[in-house]
């Protein structure tokens, strides 16, 4: 059994809070959930840096319920061409991810070697791949899967739209669309209106998105709730079309601007709550009326860092429920279950090393088992865990 930390935590609230933290993957990005097979999706990446690509790195599925590991994917392994790694591979590592569970797949986004995949939810084998199809892909960020099966793409400089298969399971990717400076991230859909909403951290905007056509159809500029002037850098999003509310979580910049910024879905800014180091991703659950934003924190040790943190929020009164901590800092992304908890991934780094067997060896691209990496001319690196967390608040 994976060791675990268990706390209850009673807040000012007066809300109850069960905190289950216990072992992830190492380099953990995202998580998804398949309400209907009771399964978690979780990305991991480890050590990749700006200079060279990952030896260690794979799509895991999990069992929702103890949290442990069921399968992971040996993923594909490709050439590293970073300046430096010359006759040297890397793995083609998953990073956002998005599931189309009427098909049974697990759609991924390769931000490091600019490929977008897609794999079994039944044994995480490979189905379909960008790279494959000789098909450019811009720094793909975040997905979201179209109920028809059509899949758009954020990244670097816009959006990409990948067809749904045809009955030969062929597929194509539009160009990329492109309207000046963008980094977009996580979008979030209305689908009964037919609208997209995705946010562009550079330029502090929500872009709108028509679902039939794919185009741009709208943006809405999100201002600073303490400062006009500093930047609010808008990082994910979360709707309520009963109320006709858009929920923004952001970083803001030097301890200014960030918090939560609750917009009309006609774009007027509503209001403003701020809190939070680092806010990044953010849930909503609609039975309850509750929002949940996490705190990445900042760079540093987490005394330093900070975040770590979940801050719930009462969509109805726009209020601040309780802060829990949850990890010691760097939650990374987080998502809601049937039963109204939320699964909390981090990038702590704070679990010792395990074996794994999806380490690989980047002289001859093969994979074997180890707990460190050993990469071409440095020492070995321990492959430290990071956690995920199961959340409950009750009684509020």
């Amino acid at each position: 059994m994976p060791q675990s930390n268990n706390e209850t935590q009673q807040g000012v609230s007066g809300a109850r809070q069960i905190v289950e933290r216990q072992p992830g993957l190492a380099g953990q990005y995202q998580v998804a959930y398949n309400p209907e097979r009771d399964v978690l999706f979780v990305t991991g990446s480890f050590n990749h840096t700006k200079t060279h690509g990952t030896l260690c790195a794979t799509l895991a599925r999990l069992n929702v319920h103890t949290l442990e590991t069921e399968l992971t994917a040996y993923l594909p392994v490709v050439e590293d061409h970073n300046p430096g790694q010359e006759g040297l591979y890397q793995i083609q590592a998953a990073y956002g991810v998005a599931l189309d569970n009427q098909r049974g797949l697990v759609w991924t986004g390769g931000t490091r070697t600019q490929t977008v995949t897609a794999y079994s939810q039944d044994d995480l084998s490979l189905v379909w791949d960008s790279r494959s199809e000789d098909i450019e892909m811009l720094t793909p960020r975040e997905l979201y899967v179209a109920p028809d099966g059509s899949v758009l793409v954020t990244g670097a400089g816009g959006y990409q739209v990948i067809s749904a298969a045809n009955d030969k399971g062929e597929r194509t990717v539009s160009p990329l669309r492109d309207f000046g400076p963008a980094m977009l991230l996580g979008p979030i859909a209305d689908e009964e209106s037919g609208l997209l909403y995705v946010p562009n951290i550079i330029k502090d905007e929500i872009w709108v998105i028509d679902l039939k056509t794919w185009e741009r159809v709208n943006v809405f500029p999100v201002r600073g709730g303490q400062d006009a002037e500093t930047s609010v850098m808008v990082h994910g999003a979360e709707i309520d079309p009963a109320r006709g509310e858009l929920y923004i979580s952001a970083q803001g910049v030097e301890s200014k601007n960030s918090g939560l910024y609750i917009l009309s879905l006609e774009g007027e800014q509503l209001a403003y709550i701020p809190f939070g180091r680092m806010p990044t991703d953010i849930l909503f659950d609609s039975k309850r009326h509750l929002l949940y934003v996490a705190d990445f924190g900042g760079k540093g040790e987490p005394s330093i860092a900070g975040g770590g943190t979940i801050t719930v929020i009462n969509s109805l009164t726009r209020e601040i429920v309780e802060t829990i901590q949850v990890a010691p800092t760097r939650i990374n992304h987080q998502v809601l279950l049937s039963d109204g908890s939320v699964i909390a991934i981090d990038k702590a780094g704070d679990y010792p090393a395990a074996t794994v067997p999806y380490v690989l060896d980047a002289r001859s691209g093969q994979y074997y088992e180890s707990k460190n990496e050993s990469r071409p001319g440095e020492e070995l690196n321990s492959i430290v865990r990071d956690g995920l967390a199961r959340v409950r608040v009750t009684g509020e």
